[in-house]
């Protein structure tokens, strides 16, 4: 099967052959798949891609399991390679297509491509023509034409015609320069009407006019081109084609085309792109489009992010943009140990590159005014690496629009006029490209899962990344999964991220001594270290302040602080996060400052945690949390406190999860206080571990009543992970517990909760005597929405019974009951309960008004569970009166409340 050819073309209507036999592919999305992976040929694409690109971002449920079906059939189609092994390569969320150049039309278009403009920039103009000839016979008309190449898909092959647009300009535009026929003007006229905006092609066509005695119709041309770009587009004609115009005007001897005009007139300082290099589609265009609308764009982000290889990405793709060429300079910026480039020495620097006679200004202005001069009129890019400050950049700024800067640095540089780009950590997918590139494919397949691993333990910092893959080879006889091992100890990863002159703590420790030599920055280099004691996903200035013991305001400018020298990044509206790595290396900061109190810190945000926890549960459990014990925050409304759970729940967990030692009682009571939340919002999972461990610290500090507690939470949590014994078995050690410390409240929570217990098992007897004395409890002490959950729970017995009058009264008991008390959460549970039972006492008309009741009140409160379980009992409803499109509606509403929460 090896030695059969393959021939896959796309720069055209698609076709599939073998042996020169074509071959049918009749599903339209297997075709699709086919186009996308040969747009990427030999380059892997990740899964979520895909799915991404086939289903326009709104793929259904099945989409990963049909692109399974998709790539199978491709995988029939296709013959295998020359060695045997399969076209098509499947690796855990990627799919990468193997081809050769003489295969794949794509491959052959780009290598041409790339040598034309090869030949072109060395000046070898002859041979660039003729690659750029070969380079445009690959094509057969438009890119993969039909009907079904819409959607994004359609946008990518959009952006291959373009490129052959660009390629067929660059062409006839190199022809003219080298005084030679530019082709039929036949073909120009006609690529310039489908593609009316395209200035570069008009520039061709005027020329081509000119030279060919038709100065009128070229003068005509350019008038034409102008208006459609000011009407429809509000534009004015790029200056190099406002230059062809005038030169038209005054029938510029040049223009006759009687002299070679040199490619490249000036120095290409740009440096070497890194190899392996992963395009960042995402910041690449945001910096191209800054580019395109301003003179300057300023890439910034933390230490080994990638920013200067994005710059030199940029130059080097922008390099037909600019024929004059680039200049370089590493201001050196970021480093406190070295001394920082001068402006006037980078513009001595400038001048002498673009071979300006003469000594350079003493004076900065002076300096900086004979550099704007020595630019002006010219086509020139300036890459300004690891800029410190905004001043140090200011002097090197060209005031002709025509040149551009692209500058980097490790702080935002916020007052520089400039379109700014943040470069952080790479994406999932990318991040895995480019450990298999530095890897080699076959080691890096050898262990799929250890790869992601060392991915995660990296920070998906490109530095990082980089280091790993650099130990991995210099040592060939390690597995991928004795590096992950040794990155997963946090006290040891930075030691293990050094390699030769690469070194992620070193870069960490240069913008810190940075912030450090600051004297105004104390405060935000204090709040740095006490994150790193913290494992929280981040803080708002709120928990920073507590971690300071300073106001909100003060944490805040902190805060505000650390973000601009992007040892820190928001995360959203007053909420900042901190890098995997950048926070061990806070740890490490902190431990070398013994007088840092760090425990202290850490105790006054347990105290924040638990005061804020507390005011939330007064306002969701307003019959629970009433004892005033200790401080609370004060929430207005219920959506406020649902809000803040939501957004700190994963931190308060982390704080849970690693605080320790004297802190152990606020630990105690924040696990307990988070328990009701969790356990209504249907986190069953977190919620068994959280009463897990509040169980483990209440033995360990004797707390009886923590201990009642945590029996009954993890009980709810067992219950609801099918564990019945389990869960029965903690409710009665908490209602024994309860019952000896004489807590009736508990009592009736631990009575309510082995009420479900039995009813789960079918004891209905008991289950119904338990919630007869629990009712009767509440309303001795005067707890009515005690009252109304065990009316309500009582109402299920009778459901499970199939007592529907009796379940029904009960619920609409209970609802009374919550109405007048005015708890819109409990009641969202009521409807819901009781919308089933009357679905199941067959009225579907009133199960249905009371199910979509029901899902109205638990959106309103935020419990996502609650609406998810109200519409699948509504579409049950649905169904059953024929309504199936109504009922599938619901159902997928359903399945994304679940997959959120």
């Amino acid at each position: 099967m090896g030695d059969r050819q393959l021939s896959l073309l796309v720069l055209g209507p698609f076709q599939l052959a073998i042996d020169g036999t074509p071959v049918t592919v009749a599903r339209t999305k297997t075709r699709l798949t086919l186009i996308v992976l040969a747009l990427h040929g030999n380059e892997p694409v990740a899964v979520d891609h895909l799915v991404d690109l086939l289903w326009d971002e709104s793929p259904p449920a099945s989409a990963r399991a049909n692109l399974r079906n998709y790539l199978t059939e491709a995988h029939r189609l296709l013959p295998a390679r020359a060695d045997g092994r399969p076209r098509l390569e499947r690796a855990p969320g990627r799919v990468t297509l193997h081809v050769d150049p003489d295969e794949l039309d794509v491959l052959r278009f780009a290598a041409e491509l790339a040598a034309a403009r090869r030949h072109r920039d060395e000046g070898a103009g002859r041979l660039a023509v003729d690659a750029y000839q070969r380079a445009l016979d690959c094509w057969r008309g438009p890119a993969a034409g039909g009907p079904d190449a819409t959607g994004p898909v359609g946008a990518q092959l959009d952006l291959l015609d373009s490129a052959r647009l660009d390629a067929y300009d660059e062409c006839v535009q190199l022809k003219l320069t080298l005084g030679a026929e530019p082709g039929d003007l036949t073909v120009l006229r006609e690529t310039l009407a489908r593609h009316p905006y395209r200035e570069r092609t008009c520039a061709n066509l005027m020329t081509a006019l000119y030279r060919a005695g038709q100065a009128a119709e070229a003068l005509e041309l350019y008038r034409r081109t102008e208006r459609a770009l000011r009407d429809d587009l509000g534009v004015n004609p790029a200056p190099e084609l406002e230059r062809l115009h005038q030169a038209v005007l005054r029938h510029d001897p040049a223009l006759a085309g009687t002299t070679t005009v040199p490619l490249r007139r000036g120095p290409w300082q740009a440096l070497p792109l890194p190899s392996p290099f992963v395009p960042r589609p995402a910041e690449f265009d945001a910096a191209t489009a800054g580019l395109a609308t301003g003179p300057a764009v300023v890439l910034h982000g933390l230490a080994g992010a990638g920013k200067s290889a994005l710059a030199t990405a940029i130059a080097h793709a922008r390099r037909p943009d600019f024929p004059d060429g680039c200049l370089y300079a590493n201001l050196n910026g970021a480093d406190a140990r070295l001394p920082p480039a001068t402006p006037r020495d980078v513009i001595a620097r400038f001048l002498r590159a673009l071979a300006v006679p003469g000594p350079v200004p003493a004076d900065l202005d002076e300096a900086a005014a004979a550099l704007r001069s020595h630019l002006a009129g010219r086509r020139i890019l300036l890459v300004l690496d690891n800029a410190g400050s905004a001043e140090q950049v200011r002097p090197l700024l060209p005031a002709d629009p025509s040149c551009a800067v692209v500058v980097t640095s490790r702080r935002t540089l916020a007052t520089l006029d400039a379109a700014h780009v943040a470069v952080g950590k790479l994406p999932d997918a990318e991040a895995l490209v480019l450990m298999t590139r530095l890897l080699g494919e076959e080691r890096a397949a050898t262990d799929p899962d250890a790869l992601r691993r060392l991915v995660r333990a990296c920070g998906h910092l490109p530095l990082a990344l980089r280091i790993a893959a650099s130990r991995l080879i210099s040592r060939p006889d390690w597995r991928l999964r004795e590096l992950a091992d040794r990155l997963e100890s946090e006290h040891r990863r930075l030691d293990e991220l050094q390699a030769d002159d690469l070194d992620v703590r070193a870069g960490f420790l240069v913008s810190h001594a940075a912030l450090a030599a600051e004297p105004a920055a104390a405060t935000a280099v204090l709040l740095f270290r006490r994150l790193g004691q913290v494992d929280a996903a981040d803080v708002t200035a709120a928990a920073a302040a507590a971690l300071l013991d300073r106001d909100e305001h003060t944490a805040e400018r902190a805060a505000d602080r650390l973000c601009r020298d992007h040892l820190l990044e928001r995360s959203g509206p007053d909420r900042y996060r901190c890098h995997d790595l950048l926070r061990i290396f806070a740890r490490e900061q902190a431990a070398l400052s013994p007088g840092d109190d760090r425990d202290g810190a850490v105790r006054r945000l347990l105290l924040w945690y638990s005061g804020v926890l507390l005011g939330a549960n007064r306002v969701l459990y307003p019959g629970r949390y009433q004892t005033p014990e200790r401080a609370a925050a004060t929430f207005a409304h219920r959506d406020d406190a649902l809000r803040w759970l939501e957004a700190e729940r994963d931190n308060i967990i982390a704080m849970l999860r690693h605080a320790g030692g004297e802190a152990r009682p606020l630990v105690l009571a924040l696990a307990i206080d988070l328990g009701p939340f969790l356990n209504s919002w249907g986190h069953w999972p977190v919620l068994s571990e959280v009463a897990a461990l509040a169980l483990r610290l209440a033995e360990e500090l004797g707390d009886d009543r923590a201990r009642a507690d945590a029996y009954g939470q993890l009980g709810s949590a067992r219950l609801r992970a099918g564990d019945e014994a389990g869960g029965g078995e903690c409710f009665a050690r908490a209602l024994e517990l309860y019952r000896a410390l004489g807590d009736r409240t508990g009592e009736c929570r631990s009575l309510n909760n082995l009420a479900i217990y039995h009813r789960r098992l079918g004891d209905y007897g008991t289950a119904v005597a338990h919630l007869h004395e629990v009712i009767e409890v509440r309303r001795q002490i005067g707890d009515r929405r005690g009252e109304a959950t065990a009316l309500d729970n009582l109402g299920l017995i009778y459901q499970s019974m199939g007592h529907y009058p009796e379940a029904i009264a009960a619920h609409e008991e209970g609802r009374r009951l919550v109405q007048r008390l005015g708890d819109p959460s409990l009641e969202a549970l009521i409807v819901l309960n009781l919308g089933e039972t009357v679905r199941l006492a067959a009225r579907p008309g009133d199960a249905a008004d009371l199910l979509r009741e029901a899902t109205k009140l638990a959106r309103e409160t935020g419990n996502r569970a609650a609406a998810a379980e109200a519409l699948t009992s509504l579409a049950k409803v649905l169904a059953g009166q024929g309504l199936d499109r109504e009922a599938e509606a619901c159902r997928r509403e359903a399945a994304l409340l679940t997959s959120d929460g």
